[in-house]
């Protein structure tokens, strides 16, 4: 028996898996999924990203970061304090600015610069062309600008007076392109997504990615997966699989295992076409390519494990499609619910603490209520308890405490996307702004799982047939 072990267990595994296989097959819910992957990343493939002119707001933030120390800078907290202690004893600011060769004015043009840096007259030092160079058109961790040349103009009358004057010709940084407002339409240009002052091309792509990948088309994919996966166990417990366990005989167990692994086989297809076809279809359409959104897939995958672990464990306890399928969505509810809950108690202790009470008003959230889009104070209710001390609140915070994390598996998504797809500002601090750890939420997400499906190859290996 020993000496036929080996190839025992993968033809198994293939015979089961060949098994699931015709199960979907013969459903027809495959094919369905994988055409309307194919329609909607072909709805993708029209889109259209029209950069517009405009590089004076880019070339003059880039001109002021001269005379502020920009590492680590996020302008979404950002005070005016803050600004007042990261400056380097100068500023700096953009005299002219104009396009090389009669360019267009977009990413792709070069522009000559001129620069001008008023320091403290007399007492204060000069800053060098080298400097200049290195530090125009860094932003935080990214770069807008390269300078290609820089040339200084010397007055001695304006030097006195601590005044610097530099020609600069440059051209764009790795980063520009994506900070650029474009306008983006679909069916090749028939339909405007975005308005005529367009958005930033990162911001329009991050959102593409999550409605295909982590947003509104893996959880259709992820739903329809739950209910066809729903049938296989109780469909092999019917069946019986009497002739796999007496022609190969193997522990009950391994065999419930195949067909969990045979389920993951599914929804990893599935999911490889989703995210594979929208990094393809996007970076054909938007030439941006972001190979982090490929880490979508695991972390889908992992997700869908979850699901299908409980799913296992009800059909093996009912034996039945439809209770496997019905509790499989009222755990899936109940884990929304509670991240839900959970994201209302955190804000009710950042608002509670004292020093975000205390904190200024941040850059972008006086430039946001300037344009009527920031968030408006809510009143203040001194009288109410906070929700995160009340019994209500504190009992969320339980069940969050033992219940997997879809967001946090979510957050961790937005964050790999992030490096490639912002610089600073609203972006990024949309998905920095969490006090959860991804290593606790992928810690009890893989706890539940296996705990599901311990207890379902338990129960299975000791039921009769």
């Amino acid at each position: 028996m020993s000496q036929n072990s080996w190839w025992q267990r993968p033809s198994v595994f293939v015979a089961i898996l060949g098994d699931s296989w015709r199960e979907t097959r013969d459903s027809k819910v495959l094919y369905v999924l994988l055409g309307g992957i194919v329609l909607l990343l072909g709805v993708v493939l029209t889109a259209r990203f029209e950069p517009i002119p405009g590089s004076k707001q880019y070339l003059q933030l880039a001109a002021r970061a001269c005379g502020v120390d920009t590492d680590g800078l996020d302008a979404t907290s950002l005070n005016a304090m803050d600004m007042a202690g990261r400056l380097r004893g100068a500023l700096y600011s953009l005299e002219t600015s104009e396009t090389v060769d009669d360019a267009e004015d977009l990413p792709g043009a070069r522009w000559r610069v001129i620069l001008r840096r008023q320091g403290i007259p007399l007492v204060g030092g000069r800053d060098t062309a080298e400097q200049v160079s290195e530090r125009f058109g860094k932003i935080a961790e990214g770069r807008l600008f390269v300078v290609n040349s820089i040339e200084e103009l010397e007055d001695r009358t304006t030097g006195l007076l601590g005044i610097q004057r530099w020609s600069l010709l440059v051209s764009a940084g790795r980063d520009l392109r994506v900070a650029w407002p474009h306008r983006m339409t679909l069916f090749l240009g028939v339909v405007p997504l975005t308005s005529d002052s367009g958005a930033p091309l990162g911001l329009q792509i991050f959102i593409l990615y999550k409605l295909l990948t982590t947003g509104f088309g893996a959880w259709i994919m992820l739903l329809v997966g739950v209910v066809v996966t729903s049938f296989f166990v109780p469909n092999m417990i019917r069946k019986g699989t009497l002739e796999l366990l007496l022609v190969r005989p193997i522990p009950r167990w391994r065999l419930l295992f195949y067909k969990y692994l045979g389920g993951l086989m599914f929804a990893l297809v599935l999911l490889v076409a989703l995210v594979g076809g929208a990094w393809v279809a996007t970076g054909i359409t938007a030439g941006l390519w972001s190979p982090t959104v490929l880490w979508a897939v695991p972390i889908l995958l992992l997700f869908f494990g979850l699901l299908y672990s409980c799913s296992t464990l009800v059909a093996v306890i009912t034996r039945a499609p439809v209770p496997a399928m019905l509790m499989t969505c009222l755990y899936w509810v109940a884990l929304f619910i509670v991240g839900i809950l959970h994201g209302q108690v955190e804000i009710s202790r950042m608002e509670s603490d004292p020093a975000n009470k205390s904190q200024g008003i941040s850059l972008t959230d006086l430039k946001m209520n300037r344009n009527g889009l920031g968030p408006r104070p809510r009143p203040r209710q001194p009288d109410r308890k906070p929700l995160y001390e009340t019994t209500f609140g504190q009992v969320v915070e339980s069940f969050h405490a033992v219940l997997p994390r879809d967001r946090d598996l979510d957050n961790l998504m937005d964050r790999q996307l992030v490096k490639d797809l912002a610089l600073a500002g609203p972006l990024r601090d949309l998905t920095s702004r969490t006090g959860s750890s991804a290593v606790v939420g992928l810690g009890i997400t893989l706890a539940h799982l296996g705990g599901f499906l311990f207890l379902a190859c338990w129960i299975f290996s000791r039921r009769d047939p």
